[in-house]
């Protein structure tokens, strides 16, 4: 249990961090649209601003998860427990939000008209592609996957810390007989 609950918990900052890092990219290309498409720019500023608000806050709280030592302690702690599940929720509601606003920007954005995708592309040495908006939903499921684990993991340290409570009082009660 010890290993799976290390791998849980720090993988729950690792993908705190790579869902902040994608918020960090997700509409830096598409500054020149500013001036041209200002729907298109408004609503993906928007879009941006929220996820980066929230995976930030999912990062921060995912590091003092493992500063309250979560992802190796014998014991949870109700610190623990209070930690692992704002982390939960916040995984879930970044998943949540990243779920209703990227299919709506990706539909704005293919309905651009493709001279203004071709100077996007020109300008950051890139293609007209839909990766940014698939990644985000993939990540938006991997932090659902994610919170579940950190469930299933709390309960069955839980269920763990019972069982080894019990045995001690049945020890402790037929030293005493």
């Amino acid at each position: 249990m010890k290993k799976i609950q290390f791998i849980v918990f720090v993988s729950a900052l690792v993908i705190s961090a790579v869902y902040f890092i994608y918020t960090l990219s997700f509409s830096t290309g598409w500054a020149l649209g500013e001036d041209f498409f200002q729907d298109f720019y408004r609503e993906a500023q928007v879009a941006n601003k929220d996820m980066y608000a929230w995976s930030l806050r999912t990062l921060v709280a995912s590091g003092i998860m493992l500063l309250l030592n979560t992802h190796k302690n014998r014991k949870f702690y109700i610190m623990n427990f209070v930690a692992v599940i704002i982390v939960v929720f916040l995984f879930i509601y970044s998943a949540i939000i990243t779920l209703n606003y990227i299919p709506h920007i990706q539909a704005l954005y293919l309905e651009l008209p493709e001279a203004f995708l071709r100077i996007i592309v020109a300008i950051n040495y890139s293609s007209i592609s839909t990766d940014i908006f698939d990644l985000g939903i993939f990540l938006a499921y991997i932090m659902l996957l994610q919170a579940v684990l950190m469930i299933i993991c709390t309960i069955l340290k839980t269920l763990e810390q019972i069982e080894r409570d019990r045995q001690i009082k049945e020890l402790n009660s037929g030293a005493y007989k």
